[in-house]
């Protein structure tokens, strides 16, 4: 570590922690681009089989981001150190010369500026080796359906009654600290997503961009529409089905979530053969980057389809299932964030606070209700209070891979991590 005292040779410190403090910067830089691309090759390695050999490079490039984690965090603090004895000199040389501030200030907006391209560069940087690999999306068994956070901590498919679609053009979605969402399009509910849902799901077995190919009856029969065989799929199914394929492509969302950002519609294009039922369908291969690691979820199937008719308990489901560990959250909030249009039209405060009061009691509680009923029909704990001062607070099962981000986490708290 570089010993630093301005009254010994101020300007050789100055200068040494200088180029010492560029130098580590650079490391840093660099082993933070190596852990990307060692996360890469895990992510990768982690939706294959579960054979021997697989494993066992998995754990190598484990313990090979920890290594490479720790020598970072080494780098880190001694770049702190530098930055800190550099402003002890900058301070010190302020006080002996006042028209020095000018340059100084000047120099920490730029400073600042740069650091903003750093993150910028770091953001694409995150980008293109996201989609340098084969667009392909992790795999999930069967009675799992996959879908990015992003989505469903938001108010994209909201928890509308049926009805009249409102055109939204290019308004912001409401969605959770951390996700901004853009939307164009007709209003889109739970249904849709059950589409949108069956889609990725089927194409989880191939590369994004390639055509994915499907009846309407057995598409239908896989959403659970018609029946539990699909002994009752009828004319009105397959023009439901027609209109919702189209409101899913005839759309345009922007989302960004964490460092990655797409933009596009839902689905890219389809073709339907009248005569047949045969659809070909196809989704933008730009979408895998709101698939990074921890930034999707495995939604239950199965308690997904208990939750039919219940558009509410089925957001709050999905919501839900996005969080490990759930936080408190006001009724407000979740009114907002799914998108409730109850109270919408009240003029008055007053108004807005009597709506909120009954959409708790007569839509929010009732829905909840029905998600502990349905999570307990399938051998999961769900359970919910409402406190004082209207805080939710929700207790589940995490899925196993929740689970281990748990663990993980808690290693990382003990040891001093963060």
């Amino acid at each position: 570590m570089i010993e630093f005292n301005p009254k010994d040779d101020p300007q050789f410190g100055h200068d040494e922690a200088v180029t010492n403090e560029d130098r580590f910067i650079r490391f840093s830089k660099q082993i933070a681009e190596e852990i990307i691309a060692v996360q890469t090759r895990l992510i990768s390695l982690e939706q294959r089989e579960d054979a021997p050999s697989v494993r066992h490079e998995i754990e190598l490039l484990s313990r090979q981001i920890k290594t490479l984690e720790v020598n970072k965090a080494e780098y880190d603090r001694e770049i702190d150190v530098l930055q800190r004895q550099i402003r002890a000199y900058r301070e010190l040389q302020d006080r002996k010369t006042p028209e020095r501030r000018q340059v100084v200030n000047k120099a920490k907006s730029e400073s600042e500026k740069s650091g903003d391209k750093l993150l910028d560069s770091i953001r694409r940087k995150n980008t293109e080796i996201a989609l340098a690999s084969p667009a392909k999306l992790p795999l999930w068994p069967e009675p799992i359906r996959g879908v990015p956070n992003g989505i469903l901590r938001s108010a994209l498919f909201g928890a509308v009654k049926r009805g009249k679609r409102r055109y939204m053009e290019r308004e912001a979605v409401a969605a959770v600290d951390g996700i901004n969402l853009i939307y164009t399009g007709p209003r889109l509910d739970q249904a849709d997503l059950d589409v949108w849902e069956g889609a990725l799901h089927l194409a989880r077995l191939i590369p994004l961009g390639n055509r994915i190919e499907f009846t309407e009856k057995n598409f239908l029969k896989m959403i659970g529409r018609g029946g539990e065989a699909g002994e009752n799929i009828g004319k009105s199914d397959r023009e439901w089905l027609k209109k919702t394929l189209s409101r899913l492509k005839a759309n345009a969302i922007e989302v960004n979530q964490g460092p990655y950002a797409y933009g596009g519609s839902l689905v890219d294009e389809y073709f339907r053969d009248d005569s047949t039922g045969r659809y070909v369908l196809i989704l933008n291969p730009r979408m895998k980057v709101m698939f990074g690691r921890d930034n999707w979820t495995q939604i239950d199937w199965s308690i997904r389809q208990v939750l039919r008719g219940y558009p509410l308990a089925q957001w709050l489901h999905g919501f839900y299932s996005t969080h490990a560990k759930p936080y408190s959250l006001k009724v407000a909030t979740l009114h907002k964030l799914c998108g409730s249009e109850t109270g919408a039209e009240a003029k008055t405060a007053a108004g807005r606070s009597k709506a909120l009061l009954g959409w708790r009691d007569d839509s929010l509680i009732p829905a909840l209700e029905t998600l502990v009923t349905a999570s307990e029909q399938i051998g999961q704990a769900f359970s919910f209070e409402i406190t004082s001062g209207d805080l939710v607070d929700v207790s589940r099962d995490p899925s196993k891979t929740q689970f281990k981000h748990l663990r993980v986490k808690s290693i990382r708290h003990l040891s001093g991590k963060k």
